[in-house]
């Protein structure tokens, strides 16, 4: 499946997609680029020539199926299980987190 034909090789603009990417990239690399993106997606080019008429579309290549767990609600207060496993508390009844934004620290 080996494309070597250059007439069929599709044009890649490797400034406009570093620009997209966000990308710096130095002049003297965008011909070694523009190569390579080109040998990619000539390469990818060729799935085109398969034929998938009895190939059924799929979303994934492998099958999976969502295992499901009945949602039951339990009543209790687990308040001291949940803070024994806290790594801090403060004043015995609050989980003690890193704090995110600045401001007053106890």
């Amino acid at each position: 499946m080996e494309n070597n034909s250059k007439k069929d090789d599709i044009a890649i603009d490797v400034a406009s997609v570093a620009k997209l990417a966000r990308l710096k990239i130095d002049n003297s690399e965008i011909k070694q680029l523009q190569e390579d993106m080109t040998k990619i997606v000539n390469y990818i080019d060729q799935f085109s020539e398969l034929d998938l008429d009895d190939v059924e579309p799929t979303i994934h290549a492998a099958q999976f199926n969502n295992v499901w767990r009945e949602d039951k609600s339990v009543k209790g207060n687990f308040t001291e299980e949940i803070l024994k496993n806290a790594p801090a508390l403060v004043d015995d009844e609050l989980i003690k987190v890193p704090q995110m934004m600045s401001g007053d620290t106890e």
